[in-house]
């Protein structure tokens, strides 16, 4: 898309660095748990874990980092393709 210029440089940015934050959060759940590659753990102890090794001081800010990361790229997202219809073939 941002090759065709479809993306502008700064959404082409907020894209790929949320995409590599997703990307090393999943490496990391993958490490605690072969099986369950995109399961963020419900229990408090493992959060905090997953959270220290993604460099947060807990589960909690970890947490709230990804909720705001989703949150953001969802508004990029709808930004973008407000009022794009979808067709099925």
């Amino acid at each position: 898309l941002h090759s065709a210029s479809l993306l502008t440089d700064d959404d082409w940015r907020a894209f790929r660095a949320a995409y590599l934050d997703f990307r090393r959060i999943e490496a990391r759940l993958r490490l605690m748990n072969p099986n369950a590659r995109h399961e963020v753990p419900e229990d408090p102890e493992q959060l905090d874990q997953l959270g220290r090794r993604l460099g947060f001081p807990d589960g909690e800010s970890f947490k709230a980092h990804t909720s705001d990361l989703v949150k953001h790229v969802r508004e990029r997202f709808e930004r973008l393709f407000a009022g794009a219809s979808v067709s099925s073939r």
